[in-house]
């Protein structure tokens, strides 16, 4: 702080060649920080000792978080070594607990999460797809680059529209508005139809669920589950549904009692 505050802090060498902002980049760093009134006038109102608790802060949440993350790797390199036998003591108990409907359960549940993770990658692909004809129509630069930002994006809720709205934005600044405005509202409608429509019919004919309660398991599992809620929450729906046909039918409710035998002699049959 002290040498940014007397002599600046010079521009790193790869500033200058970022593509399409390299310029203003350039200008803005040494407006704000490259000369020595200027980081006086940034860095002034801070102090070691302020930038000295928000780096232990930081530092301590980037531990935590990679020690969550060192766990999680460590627990799913030990399910995926032994996912044969995991999968078929899981069988073995549900079927043991509630009988053959217990292992339909289990099928369709396993069936509900391999549908919604190949749905959503599925859609994600073809929307990204989609986009990038409409980023080579508009003539965004390196469009290849940004339709593969725009399928990785796209598997996260509204991350694609960060992507074509960014293509927007450079197509704005250079001067083609109407392409610009063009290639946005077209982005807007692949995304909508989409995700709005598209991805929870894939989802729910592949688990045999209507589309709006594939819709809702989708939406309300990332509304309270977060991202992950994507993939729980058609497994969620689709359990449901399940136990509901299931109690449903004729004499189910008057011989178990909460998916329970409820004598010896049921146990045995």
């Amino acid at each position: 702080m002290a040498t940014a505050r007397s002599a600046g802090i010079p521009a790193p060498p790869w500033l200058p060649a970022l593509p399409l902002v390299s310029a203003k980049a350039s200008a803005y760093w040494q407006e704000h920080i490259g000369s020595p009134q200027a980081a006086n006038a940034l860095l002034g109102s801070f102090s070691a000792g302020s930038i000295l608790g928000w780096t232990k802060s930081i530092g301590g949440e980037v531990a935590r978080e990679s020690a969550l993350f060192l766990i999680t790797l460590l627990a799913l390199v030990t399910l995926l070594a032994r996912g044969h036998a995991i999968s078929e003591r899981s069988r073995d108990a549900a079927e043991r607990m509630f009988g053959a409907f217990g292992r339909n359960l289990l099928e369709r549940m396993i069936e509900a999460m391999r549908a919604t993770v190949n749905g959503t990658v599925l859609v994600s692909v073809v929307e990204g797809g989609l986009i990038g004809i409409g980023y080579a129509v508009a003539g965004v630069p390196q469009p290849l680059l940004f339709a593969t930002f725009t399928i990785i994006l796209a598997l996260v809720p509204f991350g694609a529209w960060a992507a074509f709205g960014l293509a927007s934005l450079i197509l704005l600044g250079s001067g083609h508005v109407l392409a610009g405005g063009l290639l946005f509202g077209f982005g807007v409608v692949v995304m909508t139809i989409g995700d709005n429509f598209v991805q929870p019919t894939v989802i729910g004919s592949a688990v045999v669920l209507p589309f709006l309660m594939a819709m809702i398991g989708a939406f309300g599992g990332l509304a309270q589950f977060g991202l992950v809620g994507l993939f729980i929450g058609p497994v969620i729906m689709a359990a449901l549904l399940l136990v509901s046909q299931q109690w449903m039918k004729p004499g189910v409710s008057r011989q178990f009692d909460t998916f329970g035998p409820q004598t010896s002699a049921d146990f045995t049959d």
